[in-house]
C-alpha cells in the first residue's frame, strides 16, 4: 500500500476504532467507578487533600 492517501484513510479508520474502545472504556469505568463530581462531598478525592465540612 504505497498511495499516501489510501494509508492515511486507513490510520484515521484505526484511530477511529481505538477512540471509540476508549469512549466506551470510560463510559464503563464511569459507572463502576463514579467521578468526583457525583460522590458525596464528605468523601474525598485524592485523599492526600483534607476534607472542608459546613458545620
Amino acid at each position: 500500500m504505497k498511495d499516501p492517501l489510501a494509508r492515511l484513510s486507513l490510520a484515521v479508520r484505526e484511530l477511529d476504532k481505538l477512540i471509540n474502545r476508549a469512549n466506551q472504556l470510560a463510559h464503563l469505568s464511569e459507572q463502576a467507578l463514579p467521578m468526583d463530581h457525583s460522590i458525596q462531598p464528605e468523601q474525598c478525592i485524592p485523599p492526600q487533600k483534607p476534607c472542608r465540612r459546613s458545620i
